[in-house]
């Protein structure tokens, strides 16, 4: 199982743009694929065609909820949508919580989009990632 974040602390680089379609091309390669929006603005999960949506991200970190409950297909990848309250506290217990509960869904790739900054949430995501993919538009303020 491969895990990549997509992160830049600048808004509208591509990091959801690159997340989605880097999915969807290794599901072409029929591999299984989870993508997971760990931002709070939810651009990846109603990019998807998810709107109104209670069970996501947060829920199965706090575990309230089993991931099964909230993985959501769409098409030829699997997401686990952002959560309304996408404001979690970073401690070592989830993070290992959330890599075993992710080891038995067995996917191939988990992308994670993160928000356009290195809060919490990004600190999360990069610290469970295998590697990580920085957009970058070539313009003063995104370097």
């Amino acid at each position: 199982m491969k895990i990549i974040s997509f992160c830049n602390q600048k808004g509208g680089v591509g990091k959801t743009t690159s997340c989605i379609n880097l999915g969807f091309a290794l599901s072409l390669l029929k591999k299984r694929v989870l993508l997971i929006d760990f931002d709070f603005q939810g651009n990846l999960t109603s990019g998807l065609g998810i709107r109104e949506n209670k069970k996501g991200i947060i829920e199965f970190l706090d575990q309230k909820l089993k991931i099964e409950n909230v993985i959501k297909k769409r098409e030829r990848i699997y997401i686990i949508p952002s959560s309304r309250e996408l404001d979690f506290d970073f401690d070592t217990k989830k993070i290992n919580f959330f890599l075993e509960e992710l080891k038995r869904t067995n996917f191939d790739y988990i992308l994670i989009d993160t928000p356009p900054s290195l809060g919490e949430n990004s600190i999360f995501a990069l610290s469970v990632s295998n590697s990580c993919i920085i957009p970058v538009q070539s313009e003063y303020f995104a370097l």
